[in-house]
């Protein structure tokens, strides 16, 4: 039966998922028994799937709109037309929601998270919404990026207007690193701004804040790309909260009308009283460990929010922007010494007094692999809390200048 003449089943949910480890709890979220829950994979999440679940077919890339079209569809000849198709990581959410349109399922559609996804239509929002931004231009060729720094001064910033992660973002410091930029997507580039880059997670729930938390990088994603540890610490401070409050008070209700979870990055401005300068914001969770940190530290579940939405329900019973613990979370990630793919030789747990409380650290002989999922295989993945800023990050600090990894090129075979 062709997906023209499939019927929806109110109770099929489609749900696309590439971590190894369980960054979501799907079966808390969607009763398996009740329904059917199909779920389409990469080969490298494949094995954290529930074992509840309908069907779990493997395609190699969850971004190839074909295949995933081919899958969705034969899905829906086997448990009816789904009523969801539920996507947790950014990279794939272009792909998911043509796919919603198509099939009649519910949950955002492109025309809905375009200025989320899309970095140029980004910008213009918040500048249509009148928060500070960085000076910014589409560039099409080096004419255009040499014109715009003439004009702003070095260093820059060049970027793909769509990719998370930090994928193709470069920062150029003179002329000589011009030419060596390629031009074979949408780009712009943008002012150099010499600030520490603060985040904010939280929901938004359309009129009002659900529960937030502001941290700040140690560090930055992209250095990560580059092989610098990438720290991120939760702020204690009460008064730059406060002025983030204030930040996010004009921002939010402008970037849409409906309730939304939100991975705000921005650049604080030192002062008396701090400033905010607009960087990006995504209509999603967190990435690396923050769903972790939520549901262990703060005993809140960001990815069971983000499910109720994109299958078009309304969360309920939130609590308000006070989470029910004070403490402060925190994580580290060390990248991979080689390219990954890479097996390890040796690695040191830094669980124990002053460490993690959590940690992710491939034994020796485990392979550390390429992924779509850039943030979780790494070289080490490590979880913190503790009664202050302060606190964490001496933690966070130490961990990074003690952990200890090796490891060898990898191509898929044992040698």
């Amino acid at each position: 039966m062709g997906i023209a003449q499939a019927e929806h089943d109110d109770r099929h949910v489609i749900v696309v998922h590439q971590w190894e480890d369980h960054y979501a709890d799907y079966e808390s979220y969607f009763d398996h028994s009740a329904g059917p829950v199909s779920y389409i994979v990469t080969p490298v999440g494949s094995g954290s799937v529930p074992s509840t679940a309908a069907r779990v077919v493997t395609v190699e890339k969850t971004s190839d709109l074909a295949v995933m079209r081919e899958t969705v569809a034969d899905l829906a000849d086997r448990f009816g037309r789904p009523r969801g198709i539920v996507a947790l990581k950014e990279n794939v959410l272009p792909v998911v929601t043509a796919l919603r349109a198509e099939f009649g399922a519910a949950g955002r559609r492109a025309e809905d998270l375009h200025h989320f996804l899309y970095k140029d239509t980004m910008i213009a929002k918040a500048r249509e919404i009148g928060v500070p931004i960085p000076e910014t231009a589409d560039v099409a060729n080096h004419g255009d990026l040499t014109a715009f720094a003439a004009e702003h001064g070095w260093p820059v910033v060049i970027k793909p207007t769509r990719g998370s992660a930090s994928e193709g973002v470069r920062l150029l410091h003179s002329p000589a690193d011009v030419e060596s930029v390629v031009f074979d997507r949408p780009m712009l580039v943008q002012a150099f701004v010499p600030h520490p880059i603060i985040v904010v997670d939280g929901v938004w729930l359309g009129d009002r804040h659900g529960p937030w938390r502001m941290s700040r990088y140690l560090e930055n994603c992209l250095s990560f790309r580059h092989g610098t540890p990438l720290g991120f610490v939760e702020i204690d401070d009460a008064a730059v909260n406060a002025a983030m409050g204030e930040f996010l008070d004009k921002l939010l209700p402008g970037l849409c009308a409906e309730p939304y979870v939100y991975h705000l990055e921005a650049f604080m401005v030192p002062g008396e009283v701090p400033s905010f300068v607009f960087l990006e914001i995504g209509s999603r969770v967190g990435g690396a460990e923050t769903p972790f940190l939520w549901r262990e530290v703060h005993g809140f579940d960001l990815m069971a929010v983000e499910c109720q939405l994109q299958l078009g329900i309304e969360p309920a019973d939130l609590p308000t922007p006070e989470l029910s613990t004070e403490d402060v979370a925190g994580y580290l990630l060390m990248p991979a010494p080689s390219r990954r793919p890479c097996r390890v030789v040796a690695a040191k747990s830094m669980l124990g007094p002053g460490g993690p409380y959590a940690e992710k650290v491939l034994t020796p002989g485990g392979v550390i692999p390429r992924s779509e999922a850039y943030y979780e295989h790494v070289g080490g993945r490590f979880r913190f809390r503790g009664a202050t800023t302060a606190g964490v990050e001496a933690s966070i600090t130490k961990v990074a200048a003690e952990f200890e990894l090796e490891t060898v090129p990898f191509d898929g075979t044992d040698a």
